[in-house]
């Protein structure tokens, strides 16, 4: 079962090496790396299963950028799963993808039961609880048959995608593979620029951190 990992970055290059190498760690050996980064700032390359595709234009929405990466994966890729670049994946964690969404056909998704978190101050293990989209992964039935990320400019664009998946979702029991490290990673969160769900003005607000950081 071929996965296809979806990374969107934006000016965090500290972050994407991470992201690389949890992929290249993982125990899974049929898988992809698509890198999407819209600031023009790599060279397109494609080696040992990552792939760095970079435009000089900035998609509007970061929905529409996950949306565009699902058609840019390999023909022969059975599962997306989302690989944020802030984050990080346990070697096992595309090994629970597999083991958990093998069995089913038709419209699937996957979504761990509990994941590892980060405040800042200490590590702790905590149920999804319609959280934590970047331990996400479907199938491109699923993709189709939920019409993707819904395209809005909302802060709360992750939990609505969650929310259009959680009638496909079958959960993962097996030991957490997915870090939400939001106070250790070396860079800038989107989080950060988050005033509420409702907030359309976050995505230029991390953009504009995130240049300024670059």
């Amino acid at each position: 079962m071929k996965i296809a990992c979806l990374c969107p970055t934006y000016f965090r290059a500290n972050c994407l090496f991470d992201a690389i190498f949890c992929f290249l760690k993982q125990n899974h050996t049929d898988k992809h790396l698509l890198i999407l980064d819209d600031t023009g700032s790599y060279a397109n390359f494609l080696y040992k299963g990552v792939q760095i595709v970079s435009i000089p234009s900035t998609f509007r929405t970061l929905p529409e950028k996950f949306n565009a990466m699902v058609g840019m994966t390999p023909s022969d890729a059975q599962i997306c799963a989302v690989w944020e670049d802030d984050d990080l994946y346990l070697p096992w964690h595309l090994k629970s993808i597999e083991a958990t969404l093998e069995p089913f056909r038709g419209p699937v998704a996957y979504h761990h039961e509990q994941v590892l978190s980060d405040d800042g101050e200490k590590m702790r293990i905590e149920g999804v609880g319609g959280r934590f989209h970047a331990s996400l992964a479907f199938n491109r039935e699923c993709f189709q048959k939920t019409g993707g990320w819904p395209v809005t400019g909302e802060a709360s664009f992750d939990q609505q995608f969650i929310s259009r998946l959680t009638p496909f979702v079958q959960r993962s029991y097996q030991e957490p593979s997915y870090y939400f490290r939001w106070g250790q990673s070396d860079g800038y969160h989107g989080q950060s620029a988050m005033a509420g769900f409702h907030d359309v003005e976050w995505t230029e607000k991390a953009r504009a951190n995130l240049r300024q950081v670059h």
